[in-house]
């Protein structure tokens, strides 16, 4: 209908046509007076008469798309990695991603899992990039994959992540304060059954929704973290966001709290309990922190394990239901023995 005013037919008239767009001074928000929308309506210089043609562009779109590859489909024509993954060996690579790599390390994953099944692996593959990852970096991740990440990832970090390692951390020269800032986006460890995961910064909203059987840990995650949670381990050195541990009925959480907010933020729902960490857990607790500074150099990590009889007593547990009887060792210690 609109277009029909403006005296066109379809949407590829007006695609492009910046000199269709003006700006409305009748609105005003406090929220929008400092927006600058001149980049959407300057007409480029020179300006040329746009032509769209669908099936020249749909055509151009479909050749580029089959003859790209990504970093998985390079790797995996490498002889040296075929033969790791065949014969249980060792293989390594270092190289640079972008925003535009997604899902890097599934179609590795998959070709592991084609011969050797879930948890038969028995070779070392580790893969490190420096970048900004896409969405879902490590996702589906298998036993015995490394992958290490120095920069930052989009959403789905370690979605259904089922073994191996994934490490997040920024770069050397970084100045922040990495328990300050968020390093990775949302919903990451989807639907994880297993693994580690090591990020050296905060992680987004939804953090471990779901998981089921992995480790974690991370300096911080925003709202609903731990969302549905149904076992596994994650321990958070630093602020969650509300509604946290919400709807979680397995496996335990763990957080450094310095301002004692956690109890104001915690979803009591499903009668969770939330307590101090036990005398009795606190040095499985803190063995992964330790394996978390080891992998990511964290300036936070070592804060904590310098000062660890003062950081202990800040800790919170919560324990779903289904853990209260078995509270002591079993996930941590599990968890730590299945990390190579």
């Amino acid at each position: 209908h609109t277009l029909a005013q403006l005296g066109y037919t379809s949407l590829s008239q007006v695609i492009g046509r910046s000199d269709l767009l003006k700006t409305r001074d009748d609105i005003q928000f406090p929220k929008s007076t400092s927006l600058d929308l001149h980049s959407l309506v300057a007409h480029p210089i020179p300006c040329i008469e746009y032509t769209h043609d669908p099936t020249v562009s749909s055509q151009a779109d479909l050749e580029q798309l089959n003859s790209y590859k990504s970093i998985d489909d390079n790797l995996l024509e490498r002889a040296e990695l075929q033969h790791a993954i065949t014969h249980h060996g060792e293989f390594a690579f270092d190289g640079l991603i972008s925003n535009t790599d997604r899902t890097i390390g599934a179609r590795i994953s998959g070709e592991i899992a084609k011969i050797h099944g879930d948890n038969n692996f028995a070779g070392n593959i580790r893969l490190n990039f420096n970048g900004s990852a896409g969405q879902s970096f490590g996702a589906f991740n298998i036993q015995n994959l490394h992958l290490t990440l120095t920069g930052e990832s989009n959403d789905y970090v370690g979605k259904s992540m089922s073994g191996g390692e994934i490490v997040v951390k920024p770069f050397a020269d970084t100045k922040y304060n990495t328990w300050e800032n968020v390093i990775i986006g949302n919903t990451c460890l989807y639907g994880a059954t297993g693994g580690a995961l090591y990020v050296a910064g905060q992680a987004g909203e939804r953090f471990a929704i779901r998981n089921s059987g992995a480790l974690a840990v991370v300096e911080g995650a925003g709202d609903h973290c731990c969302e549905y949670m149904t076992g596994g381990t994650a321990i958070i050195l630093g602020k969650v966001g509300r509604n946290f541990a919400a709807g979680m009925t397995g496996g335990l959480a763990y957080v450094y709290d310095e301002t004692n907010t956690v109890p104001t933020l915690f979803n009591d729902d499903e009668g969770k309990i939330l307590q101090r960490l036990p005398l009795n857990i606190a040095t499985l607790v803190l063995r992964h922190i330790e394996k978390h500074y080891q992998l990511t150099g964290s300036l936070r990590a070592q804060f904590i394990i310098e000062n660890w009889d003062e950081c202990s007593q800040k800790f919170w547990q919560v324990v779903p239901p289904a853990e209260a009887a078995a509270i002591d060792t079993i996930h941590l210690q599990a968890n730590v023995n299945n990390i190579r």
